[in-house]
């Protein structure tokens, strides 16, 4: 039967090779141990420029063929490059977040002052959404404008408008209730 990955947890899918599982910690014959939880980045750092020997392009396996694909040494190179210093097409990781205001310790002493803690955090909540329902909505508008244009099916297009017409709904209601509340 074909690996698992995370040895034949439930709801893994079959790896592609039908090579015989190895137990944790162990590596293919002559290579140096591999401790469990390593990282691809550790790996990759100990990978030499010449671990790869130069061979022309990859061929196809052949059917039954247990022994290991070939690898053109420049995507060798590639790959243990990116896994050593990421790659910069890609986008950041971690988008910008807010700093999160935390209660102050007379804020957390004090029941009135922590209400107010409470309707400031609200209100900077709601201001937030405020902001980027503007934005959404202006990007929904373009792009509903762009597929009319660009000749997208009408039911698409109703679609978006639709998605469009109930955030425009939810930021009316929340403009109304803030209004309200402050009055």
């Amino acid at each position: 039967p074909p690996r698992r990955a995370r040895d034949g947890a439930a709801g893994s899918t079959p790896v592609a090779d039908a090579t015989p599982t190895r137990s944790p910690g162990t590596a293919r014959p002559g290579a140096a141990p591999v401790r469990p939880g390593t990282s691809y980045a550790a790996l990759a750092a100990n990978v030499p420029d010449t671990a790869m020997p130069e061979r022309g392009p990859a061929a196809p396996a052949a059917a039954g063929d247990a022994s290991p694909p070939v690898v053109a040494p420049d995507a060798a190179r590639s790959l243990a490059d990116a896994l050593r210093n990421g790659d910069e097409r890609s986008p950041p990781i971690v988008a910008d977040a807010p700093a999160i205001e935390r209660a102050s310790a007379a804020e957390l002493a004090d029941p009135a002052a922590y209400r107010r803690y409470e309707q400031r955090s609200q209100a900077k909540l709601y201001r937030n959404f405020e902001q980027e329902a503007v934005i959404a909505l202006n990007d929904m508008d373009r792009d509903i404008q762009r597929g009319r244009a660009a000749g997208v099916p009408a039911e698409l297009i109703a679609e978006g408008e639709e998605k469009q017409r109930r955030l425009a709904e939810a930021l009316e209601q929340l403009r109304r209730d803030e209004k309200g509340g402050h009055e």
